[in-house]
């Protein structure tokens, strides 16, 4: 039997590969790895036979078994045999070794960037959109897409129980992306138009945090990424509703860095400038549900200012905009 002295996780990761791609998958690997004490290397050896577990192979798990042991002369090295790993094995292997992402709002713009890009790069991503259809786009590009409405109480919890089922509740990280606007002046939103947008730009992304909270506290890590913008410190009129749930947003992710300091999650906000998503287009529809500009006493500033801006953009970039 073959043995290979190893240093590292980097060199685990090459043996173990060059293992799994010999031509007798059916047949017992004569190989075995011996892992000098390391604290993350052990670790990763238990993730390996946590794999090996979930393959059903009780001669693989005998196997593994024997030769993970706690030797007295040695303390807490660890040996590890990897063997009769077929091809449901690789890809739990490949699975587990790639990082997890939950985003959401990745129907278009940032989100979907991010979603297309972190998939590129190894990671393994749940890329969620309030609607089906979307889902059913982001699917057929390879995607991993389920529905996840922040809106709807239910939906969050449906949408975070899926993500932690998908992962064997193995989630590294989660990106709050989804947000809409509702352009208007402040003196023209009603109670129920706030209520809506808070309900989705805020109560909805902390719901999701706080489902997912457990699992990346049971794990020993997790890193929660909170899409604020430029208009979480800098008002802008007509933003009134839009800059209310960032401000918020910013003054909850402060607070709860704060309160999770001592843990090993992270919690992280970012501010983007001007993007060029699809935004502007998608703020009709709650535009023209909640606000009734004609009968505005600023109805003048309507006619002259928002209405040309949202229904007639020009070419013409906004000052400092970038591409998703």
């Amino acid at each position: 039997m073959e043995i290979a002295k190893l240093q590292n996780a980097e060199e685990i990761d090459t043996a173990i590969m060059r293992a799994l791609q010999t031509d007798s998958a059916d047949k017992r690997i004569q190989r075995s790895l011996f892992i000098e004490q390391h604290y993350q290397i052990k670790e990763y050896a238990k993730r390996l036979l946590g794999c090996l577990e979930s393959c059903s192979q009780p001669s693989a798990m005998k196997n593994a078994e024997d030769f993970i042991v706690g030797d007295s002369r040695i303390q807490a090295d660890i040996c590890l045999c990897a063997c009769t790993l077929n091809r449901s094995a690789k890809n739990s292997l490949d699975k587990m070794a790639q990082r997890t992402i939950l985003i959401t709002g990745c129907s278009s713009g940032i989100g979907l960037d991010a979603a297309r890009t972190l998939s590129k790069r190894g990671w393994r991503v749940l890329a969620t959109c309030r609607r089906e259809e979307d889902c059913e786009q982001l699917r057929s590009e390879g995607l991993e897409s389920f529905v996840l409405d922040y809106n709807c109480p239910d939906s969050v919890k449906n949408g975070a129980n899926e993500a932690l089922h998908l992962t064997d509740g193995k989630i590294d990280a989660l990106f709050n992306n989804g947000a809409y606007a509702i352009p208007g002046l402040v003196e023209d939103l009603s109670r129920e138009a706030l209520q809506a947008i808070f309900n989705t730009n805020l109560f909805g992304q902390f719901e999701l945090i706080n489902c997912l909270l457990p699992a990346m506290r049971a794990r020993g890590q997790g890193r929660i990424v909170n899409c604020s913008s430029v208009l979480g410190f800098a008002a802008q009129p007509f933003r009134g509703a839009y800059n209310a749930t960032k401000f918020a947003m910013e003054g909850l992710s402060d607070t709860m860095r704060l309160e999770l300091a001592d843990s090993p999650v992270d919690i992280i906000l970012i501010e983007p400038g001007p993007i060029g998503t699809m935004i502007r287009e998608k703020a009709i529809p709650p535009f023209e549900q909640w606000i009734n500009w004609e009968a505005s006493a600023q109805r003048q500033k309507y006619e002259t200012g928002l209405i040309p801006r949202l229904y007639k953009p020009t070419e013409k970039k906004d000052r400092f905009e970038l591409p998703p």
